[in-house]
């Protein structure tokens, strides 16, 4: 058994785990989907890139950027690493500590 994600306008709509068989039989776009395949495991609502093989999860801030290689978003500046624990604050585009 496999996990595939059904799209619509490259938007996933459901996810199923199934044959390949069987998801052939149904009508639509089906992609298959799991750990190491498309870079990351499809969950409804996530988008698909067919340029770059993959799924990724809604943008989270109007700023954030989706990188290439990963299909991971990436804010404009990296958050601090160290014991704290931070949010991000889009009107001011910088990570707040909670």
């Amino acid at each position: 058994m496999t996990t595939f994600a059904k799209l619509e306008n490259n938007v996933v709509v459901d996810v199923i785990v199934a044959s390949a068989q069987f998801v052939a039989t149904l009508p639509g776009t089906w992609i298959e989907t799991g750990a190491g395949v498309h870079k990351n495991y499809a969950g409804k609502g996530y988008g698909w890139s067919a340029e770059l093989q993959c799924f990724f999860a809604p943008q989270p801030y109007p700023s954030w950027t989706l990188n290439s290689s990963t299909c991971q978003w990436e804010p404009p500046t990296a958050m601090p690493v160290n014991s704290n624990r931070y949010v991000w604050n889009e009107n001011t585009q910088q990570w707040v500590i909670v």
